[in-house]
C-alpha cells in the first residue's frame, strides 16, 4: 500500500474504530480511509477511455484497471472509481489533475470521499448473509462477479458491487455517511453473533 491510497491519518472516517470483524468464513472490513472518486457527465466514459482506462459497456457493472482501480458504472453518466489496489490513489490524483487541466466538455469530477463510506465483505457465506439484509438476490448464480445493485441494505441506501478478486465471494458496500455506522453495526453484530450464516 502507498500513502496515496489512503486519506490522511487525521481523517477518521464514518465509523469510529470499525477496522475489521471476522468469523465463520466471513470478513467485514472498513475501507473508508481508502481513496475513491467519481466522474460524471455525458462525456465521462469517452474521457476515461482517452485516459487509457476501460469503462464498463453496461450500466450497473464494473471493470478493473491494472489491478489498481475499480471503475463502477452506475448510469450512462456516472462512474465511481475505487482505489482497490496498490497505487490506485496515485491514479486518482493523476486523473483529477488531468480533469482540472483539460476541462473536457460534458465531464466533471464527482467527489465521493466525503460522501460514501466503503465496506467490504468477503467469504463464501456472504451471499446467504446478505439475503438477511437485502431484497436483491445476490447469490452467485443470479448476481455475477462485476455486477452492481443500487438498493437498500439494512434499510440504508447502498451500492453493492460484486468483486471476487480478494478471495471467494466478495461485495463492496458504498453507503451514505449518515447511515454508515448503523449499517456497519448491523452486519458486524450479525457476523459476531452467528458463525453459521
Amino acid at each position: 500500500m502507498t500513502a496515496f491510497d489512503f486519506m490522511d491519518e487525521s481523517w477518521a472516517g464514518p465509523v469510529e474504530g470499525a477496522g475489521e470483524v471476522a468469523r465463520g468464513g466471513l470478513r467485514l472490513t472498513d475501507l473508508s480511509r481508502r481513496r475513491r472518486s467519481g466522474i460524471k457527465g455525458p462525456g465521462a466514459p469517452a474521457w476515461l477511455a482517452d485516459q487509457g482506462l476501460p469503462t464498463p459497456a453496461e450500466n450497473n457493472s464494473c471493470v478493473m484497471a491494472e489491478e489498481k482501480l475499480l471503475l463502477a458504472r452506475l448510469s450512462p453518466q456516472d462512474i465511481v472509481l475505487l482505489a482497490v489496489g496498490d497505487g490506485g490513489g496515485k491514479n486518482l490524483d493523476n486523473l483529477e489533475a488531468c480533469l482540472q487541466r483539460d476541462r473536457p466538455a460534458g465531464c466533471y469530477s464527482s467527489p465521493r470521499q466525503d460522501m460514501l463510506a466503503w465496506f467490504r465483505i468477503i467469504g463464501e457465506p456472504a451471499s446467504a448473509m446478505m439475503a438477511r439484509f437485502c431484497a436483491v438476490d445476490l447469490r452467485p448464480a443470479h448476481f455475477r462477479d462485476g455486477a452492481i445493485a443500487q438498493t437498500s441494505v439494512a434499510l440504508q441506501n447502498t451500492i453493492v458491487i460484486r468483486d471476487d478478486q480478494f478471495g471467494g465471494v466478495g461485495f463492496h458496500l458504498l453507503t451514505d455517511f449518515t447511515g454508515a455506522a448503523y449499517l456497519w453495526r448491523t452486519i458486524a453484530d450479525h457476523i459476531s453473533a452467528d458463525s453459521d450464516t
